[in-house]
């Protein structure tokens, strides 16, 4: 099975076919042409069909045992399942006499009137900071009057290791927005066409917040906003 790695947002697009002229990436929409990139395609297993080649597949019942070896086989698979289910039976058990015990233990604490001492708290996930600017621009008019500066969504980043923001989020540091301005100026459509997924998000978010100078019909505008990490 060929494969091609996204010159976009870095995804690997897998079942591509030679024959093709472009690849379509699933995760950003990016189309890549496989002949100037054929340097980057690469050959990975199909790990979907390899099972078909294991030994123990057999196809059709010609495996060639005779019925008193089929049931010796199945006593076998059958007291293996038993047993296994025994022992997820008294592991059950056993967490719940561990958690009764642990019930019992909290309860003896405590007394009467008083009010139980609080569970241990677990740590809220913490999630990487990352420090950006935006630069923000277009053509037409210089009437932009109010400029919302983006705000990624960190939850969504796939880690906090700067190298790999660089090569997935910020490979692709433009994001397009196509908007609509009305006649006080306002943007009533905010649409993303272009970038990474996370960036077209913080792009269409900060562009429906933007204000213009007021005009006498309503106007489209291309806003083109270009990231950059401030620690590079």
């Amino acid at each position: 099975m060929k494969a091609i790695t996204c010159t976009q947002c870095g995804a690997i697009i897998k079942r591509i076919s030679l024959r093709d002229k472009v690849a379509l990436c699933d995760y950003c929409g990016a189309e890549i042409l496989l002949e100037e990139n054929r340097e980057n395609i690469v050959e990975i297993p199909d790990h979907e069909n390899a099972w078909k080649s294991a030994e123990l597949y057999q196809p059709d019942d010609n495996s060639g045992l005779d019925q008193t070896t089929r049931l010796i086989i199945f006593g076998v698979v059958g007291t293996v399942v038993f047993l296994t289910i025994v022992f997820i039976i008294a592991g059950k058990k056993t967490a719940d006499d561990r958690a009764n015990s642990a019930k019992k233990s909290f309860a003896a604490t405590t007394t009467p009137g008083a009010p139980p001492p609080p569970f241990p708290t677990v740590n809220p996930t913490v999630y990487p900071r990352i420090t950006y600017e935006v630069e923000v621009k277009w053509i037409g008019d210089d009437d932009m009057e109010h400029y919302e500066v983006p705000s990624i969504d960190e939850t969504k980043l796939p880690t906090g290791d700067g190298k790999e923001l660089k090569k997935t989020v910020f490979k692709n540091r433009r994001a397009e927005v196509k908007i609509t301005i009305d006649e006080n100026g306002d943007v009533t459509e905010a649409k993303a066409i272009s970038g990474h997924p996370i960036l077209k998000e913080a792009a269409e978010n900060a562009a429906r917040k933007t204000l213009f100078a007021n005009r006498r019909k309503p106007t489209t505008r291309l806003l083109t906003y270009i990231f950059r990490l401030t620690s590079e």
